[in-house]
């Protein structure tokens, strides 16, 4: 339902690289690599999710703004 997977370079020397697949990308030193992978279920009833924690979640990119309409229509 909300699965992602995304690997973000973030490099001492230039700019962030943001990729949905990516294979054998090259690191120096000081680089730092983030990797995020699919979310859990969820805890609780989605009705009880505050509106500022769903606006959280679409600022932080774990979900797009469409997928929070979708699945919390009624914040």
């Amino acid at each position: 339902m909300f699965a992602t997977l995304m690997l973000k370079v973030i490099r001492a020397q230039g700019p962030t690289e943001r990729f949905s697949r990516a294979n054998r990308v090259g690191l120096e030193k000081g680089d730092l690599l983030r990797l995020v992978t699919a979310n859990g279920g969820g805890w609780g009833q989605a009705k009880a999710r505050s509106l500022e924690a769903i606006q959280d979640d679409v600022k932080n990119q774990y979900i797009s703004v469409e997928q929070a309409r979708r699945y919390y229509p009624e914040q």
